[in-house]
């Protein structure tokens, strides 16, 4: 039986004491929290958190504790205590868990990365004003939201960096920015970082290009308000098309600047752009990246802003990377529905929070595993096919192991997830999406 899965769980336990070891660094009130003996004392409180699942509180405590009355601490003891604990000590337990296990799987030598955010709803509460969005009309339900910016790991199949912002005043381009900031990639020249439209600026060209990463940005078309109108006269006569523009980007308004947009491009002191202030030196910035026009559908089109070499990625090249982005959008679905980040316990944003990276932690931690078990698989030779996850079922795996007895004999958990492995038909196939309303999982309907 392959002893993986314990090492992991063990490593994430490890990780969990070594914070709490230092538990005054995330405590509310540090010198009073957590001095006397509980049942639930700090590393047991973000144990219990990051366990829990889709059912109410004292359904999820009856289990983690193993229905064992003298053990079992009360709903009320729960909530006190988690009080205690700042949503942060979840936040570093992440990274930390992260740094444990980066991943080595790379597309030929490249690491993928993509950044994308997403809403989670939450419980309505109308006097949290900077998660509370309106009703847009009469007879329509206010909802709050937070909004999860998240850096992603294409390849491995694992959240590498969060930031949470309020569901009103979401800042998509800052979170981004921050997340490089603090990212450090083994190999940057091999690190490709790719978004899709609505990040686009010359801000974050210039960030990665200073971090020495590549990029592949998706970005409106030559229209009006698209960072490429400035280039509509460089734009060829053909549908496809693949050209390098070059620019230096200044704040000035002489005449050499104003009177040569192919050689300058003005940018207004207004437009953030923290590589180029107005009056410092350097006075000018130079880009220098590909633009490439590729058809999408029968009927539809896509540019793409990158700076990987031509030779080394043609434009059937950069489609594929880019559509390998909507693994992240996958993760976000299974990170609601498998894993549960819509069945949260609580209607504090803190506490949401604190739930958020929890759950983000489980992802991580039943990816990592799960992994391991579709590698192992695909090994065999006698196997005539690609094995794709069952990622819903592995997840409860996960979860369940997470939960199971330390001193417990543990079942073979490789084995199960392989059990729901299935074929890759490896179609790419596109279905259109359902829309449906926004709202909240009630506290009054919770899974059995």
């Amino acid at each position: 039986m392959d002893n993986f899965p314990t090492e992991v769980k063990e490593k994430l336990n490890s990780l969990i004491d070594d914070i709490a070891n230092v538990s005054w660094l995330y405590c509310t009130d540090p010198g009073h929290n957590f001095t006397r003996s509980r049942k639930l004392d700090f590393a047991n409180t973000m144990r219990f958190i990051i366990a829990m699942g889709g059912g109410t509180v004292n359904e999820e405590m009856m289990e983690f504790f193993h229905y064992d009355l003298d053990c079992s601490p009360t709903q009320s003891a729960f909530n006190q205590q988690r009080s205690h604990v700042k949503y942060e000590a979840f936040q570093q337990l992440f990274k930390e868990f992260v740094s444990a296990y980066p991943g080595n799987k790379l597309y030929d030598g490249y690491q993928l990365l993509a950044c994308d955010g997403s809403h989670v709803v939450y419980a309505t509460n109308p006097q949290n004003t900077e998660d509370y969005v309106k009703p847009q009309k009469e007879g329509d339900k206010g909802y709050n939201q937070l909004h999860l910016n998240a850096l992603y790991d294409i390849v491995n199949r694992t959240f590498v960096d969060a930031i949470i912002q309020p569901g009103v005043k979401q800042d998509e381009h800052l979170a981004l920015y921050d997340m490089l900031e603090h990212y450090e990639p083994a190999n940057p020249s091999h690190t490709i970082l790719t978004v899709d439209r609505g990040y686009e600026s010359y801000n974050l060209i210039a960030q990665l290009s200073e971090k020495k990463m590549r990029f592949v940005i998706r970005a409106k078309d030559f229209t009006a308000n698209s960072l490429l109108s400035s280039f509509i006269d460089e734009r060829p006569d053909s549908d496809e098309f693949d050209i390098r523009i070059k620019r230096f980007i200044s704040r000035s308004k002489s005449k050499s600047v104003l009177g040569n947009p192919k050689v300058y491009k003005y940018i207004t002191p207004s437009k953030n752009f923290r590589y180029l202030t107005l009056g410092d030196l350097p006075s000018l910035y130079y880009m220098d990246f590909r633009v490439v026009r590729v058809k999408i559908t029968a009927d539809s089109y896509e540019c793409l802003i990158t700076n990987l070499p031509e030779w080394e990625f043609p434009p059937t090249r950069l489609k594929e990377i880019y559509h390998m982005r909507w693994n992240l959008e996958s993760a976000f679905r299974q990170l609601k529905y498998a894993v549960g980040m819509m069945n949260f316990h609580a209607k504090k944003v803190e506490y949401i929070k604190q739930e958020i990276f929890a759950k983000l932690i489980v992802y991580n931690f039943s990816e990592i595993i799960a992994s391991q078990a579709s590698i192992s698989k695909n090994a065999q030779k006698k196997n005539k096919h690609n094995y794709k996850l069952n990622y819903s079922m592995a997840s409860k795996i996960c979860h369940k192991f997470l939960k199971s007895i330390a001193d417990e004999h543990p079942p073979d958990i490789i084995g199960w997830i392989q059990r729901f492995l299935s074929v890759d038909k490896d179609e790419d196939r596109a279905f259109p999406r359902n829309l449906r309303g926004i709202g909240a999982v009630s506290f009054h309907y919770r899974v059995a």
